[in-house]
């Protein structure tokens, strides 16, 4: 009878857990939607709702569906076992552990130590990033608990919502080029390229227009929590069995990620193992994860 009672309890559990990613995923999306439509629609009146609007669904549609992609191919990477070590039988024994579908996992160029999950859940296609300078900095044991920790974070499905935020940080710089460009040509085919001159960091502001109030208000509303990342760390200690490893692994992150500096984009930066502070968000005053010291002290409680 007790088991009977737990599987209900863990697929309710999971039920919610699904329903709730989705709510977010349909909330950022409106937001974000709004947003837009509001903006342009204050600048340029009904066409610019009408063009925001346009934008703002063909954004949603890209971030959905092709965001994994868009976030991976920023970070450069490639399969693991084109181009680097295989520990695909690592990732595949923790994935059978967390009884999730295998993520398929890529390796990025980049030499600060750092690993991100992408993707829209445990059951669909998620993938792992990891960084050059990761396979260099940890042994195999620390490295297979940095792994777990993308392989939980994929299970306690805080991905999408990390997905959506990423895939829209970058439509929203390309949307910014691509104006600041079209701007830049329709003044020298009036011939007032000396105007062109008075805009050089047009670009730069309008994305800070754009981004301030999104990053302040909106977007921290989706990522991963404080005490999400501490409910992962734990659980990846667990998967494991050894939480020592992954405070070790920590702490080595972090002073990697000071010593080398990373070329990662505020796109996935909310996504990673450990991001170091980014301005845009000190502005605001938002931060985008957990402490580190929080999280070890957290994982030497952990029995």
């Amino acid at each position: 009878m007790n088991k009977h009672v737990k599987i209900i309890k863990e697929n309710v559990t999971l039920l919610v857990k699904v329903m709730v990613n989705l709510y977010k995923a349909f909330l950022f999306i409106l937001c974000l939607n709004f947003w837009f439509s509001a903006l342009f629609y204050l600048i340029f009146g009904w066409i610019g709702f009408g063009v925001a609007l346009s934008f703002g669904f063909l954004m949603s549609l890209g971030a959905w569906f092709f965001g994994d992609l868009m976030l991976i191919k920023l970070s450069r990477a490639v399969p693991v076992g084109v181009r680097g070590p295989d520990i695909s039988e690592t990732v595949k024994r923790l994935s059978l552990l967390a009884e999730i579908e295998q993520p398929r996992l890529y390796l990025s160029p980049e030499m600060a130590p750092n690993l991100y999950a992408v993707g829209r859940g445990p059951r669909s296609s998620s993938s792992l990033v990891i960084t050059k300078g990761l396979l260099s900095a940890l042994n195999d044991l620390e490295l297979e608990a940095v792994v777990s920790y993308g392989v939980v974070s994929i299970k306690k499905r805080v991905v999408l919502p990390g997905t959506l935020v990423g895939a829209s940080l970058l439509f929203i710089l390309g949307g910014v080029w691509i104006f600041e460009l079209a701007l830049k040509r329709i003044l020298q085919a009036f011939r007032l390229q000396s105007k062109i001159e008075t805009w050089p960091l047009f670009g730069e502001v309008l994305s800070v227009v754009l981004m301030i109030p999104l990053v302040s208000l909106v977007f921290p509303r989706f990522f991963i929590k404080e005490k999400s990342v501490l409910e992962i760390d734990r659980e990846a200690s667990e998967l494991i069995g050894d939480p020592t490893v992954l405070a070790h692994a920590l702490r080595k992150i972090k002073v990697g990620c000071n010593r080398v500096s990373s070329g990662s984009s505020i796109a996935v930066s909310h996504l990673q193992i450990y991001s170091k502070p980014r301005l845009l968000f000190d502005i605001v005053g938002k931060s985008v994860q957990a402490p580190i010291q929080t999280r070890i002290a957290n994982l030497k409680k952990t029995p």
